[in-house]
């Protein structure tokens, strides 16, 4: 459970070099889909590290996050990697942690993104072909 001050909802509204965000603490369900290609991705990924922050000192159980990206740059993708990590590090403490790696059929690209991840991490991806609107 989130802190008093802590909303149990985190929704940001997809725009059109960011992507949609919808986490739950309450669920343990985070989403994020679209496209991610702002100049400066930090500002957008700051609230969403401080939000996943104050959920992982509550210590949760299980955690299920879906990512799924039409095009991530660069500087979202270092943003992305560092919110993996921070949750990675929650496994290692005990959560029961799935992430679905999502990407559109023919987009070798960010299939490879997420395998790299992964990789990197020690992490194990569910991978899975999703389609964009």
């Amino acid at each position: 459970m989130i802190s008093n001050n802590q909303p149990k909802k985190l929704v940001l509204p997809a725009t059109t070099n960011l992507p949609f965000v919808d986490f739950d603490s309450q669920t343990g369900v985070f989403i994020i889909k679209g496209r991610s290609f702002s100049e400066n991705a930090l500002p957008f990924y700051e609230q969403i590290n401080a939000w996943v922050e104050a959920y992982l000192s509550t210590k949760p159980t299980s955690t299920y996050l879906t990512i799924a990206f039409q095009y991530l740059n660069t500087s979202s993708g270092v943003q992305i990697y560092s919110f993996l990590k921070t949750l990675h590090q929650s496994k290692v403490e005990g959560n029961s942690l799935t992430v679905i790696w999502g990407y559109e059929d023919d987009d070798d690209d960010l299939q490879q993104v997420g395998a790299d991840f992964s990789s990197a991490l020690g992490l194990p991806f569910e991978f899975k072909v999703v389609e964009f609107e």
